[in-house]
């Protein structure tokens, strides 16, 4: 079965230690695992030295490389994951016996390959079901993926629009890798930061007028008017058990314009990026 594979370049710090440029932000854990390489281009000739985090910060990672190691590392070094760190396994349903051999090989293959782990329960407390349907053109049973995390179904998204061919089942363990990897990074928090400690308001934006004093060399001032947009109403964030956390409810007007504002509320510099989870596909995109 394949994988996708992402490699890290090596960085060597001011005092001769190694780093990678990224951290806690892009889920590295500790118990992750790395294999060093001399290069991305030469992945299958890598020396074979693994590694794992000394210390996790928000944008970067510290790697415990030996000091015997790191005098021979070359400029070029990259590392690949080979395992991620601590994360709970990813809970699925079968309710068609005819998968369980299937979903049994894709379950040995994501461990060996240090992915993060499916655990099969029962459909109460599972995030995703497996299930066949028949593909009338065709006459062929597909696999039909069953979205069980309550977070998302409340809202009436019940199913991947996608259906699956278990056979040869390499697209079934790509599929299965990547929703265990969209439900940990959908729900997944900041233990150093924390929900509270960055407050979030979006509200909908009317465009205003204001007259500012512009200050020219020489001692001229000017008298500008600067459009922009400014909140118009309250937050229109609403939270509560029944809506399974924060919820906004939008009318999609044409011409509309809404905005997002964040406070920082903590003492560590935060750099802002806003990512769309699409449950339909499990695709994660800026």
């Amino acid at each position: 079965m394949t994988k996708k594979q992402f490699f890290h370049k090596l960085n060597q710090t001011d005092v001769g230690r190694y780093e990678i440029s990224v951290g806690e932000v892009y889920g590295i854990t500790q118990g992750a695992l790395f294999v060093v390489h001399p290069s991305h281009k030469e992945t299958s000739s890598g020396t074979g030295l693994r590694v794992k985090p000394l210390k996790i910060s928000l944008y970067k990672t510290l790697l415990d490389v030996p000091p015997a190691q790191a005098a021979t590392m070359s400029k070029d070094a990259m590392v690949l994951q080979v395992r991620v760190g601590v994360k709970e396994p990813f809970p699925i349903y079968i309710s068609d016996r005819r998968l369980d051999d299937i979903v049994g090989g894709v379950q040995y293959e994501m461990k060996k390959h240090g992915m993060r782990e499916l655990a099969v329960v029962n459909d109460g407390s599972a995030k995703l079901g497996l299930d066949l349907e028949l593909d009338n053109p065709n006459g062929q049973q597909l696999v039909v993926l069953r979205i069980l995390d309550q977070s998302i179904s409340r809202w009436g998204l019940n199913r991947m629009h996608d259906t699956i061919s278990p056979s040869p089942p390499d697209t079934l363990y790509n599929v299965l890798s990547a929703a265990a990897n969209f439900d940990w990074h959908l729900h997944r928090g900041s233990g150093r930061i924390g929900n509270s400690r960055v407050g979030v308001e979006f509200t909908k934006l009317q465009e205003s007028s204001e007259t500012i004093e512009k200050h020219f060399i020489g001692g001229r001032i000017s008298n500008i008017k600067v459009d922009r947009w400014v909140p118009e109403g309250k937050n229109m964030i609403e939270t509560g058990p029944e809506l399974g956390g924060n919820v906004v409810f939008v009318d999609v007007l044409k011409e509309a314009v809404y905005g997002i504002k964040l406070t920082n509320k903590t003492d560590v510099p935060l750099y802002v990026s806003i990512f769309y989870f699409d449950s339909s596909d499990l695709s994660i995109s800026k």
